[in-house]
């Protein structure tokens, strides 16, 4: 559970950078952000716990509802 919350705090920071950057909060699946290896040079995190893939809310930049 633990490494599921760094990734959810490592989401939120790099979605926060590129709002800083682009002006908008990237898409709510991730999907530019994920394609940017400036952000993500390892390639977009999934769920330690249980592999699915993370959203954010596009309002807030904020990780949706993943919590276990």
């Amino acid at each position: 559970r633990a490494a599921c919350y760094a990734s959810q705090g490592d989401i939120e920071l790099q979605t926060k950078l590129w709002k800083r950057i682009n002006g908008t909060y990237p898409a709510a699946d991730l999907s530019d952000i994920g394609a940017n290896t400036t952000y993500f040079p390892s390639g977009l995190p999934v769920c330690p716990v249980d592999g699915t893939t993370y959203t954010i809310n596009t309002t807030t930049g904020l990780v949706n509802g993943h919590t276990h």
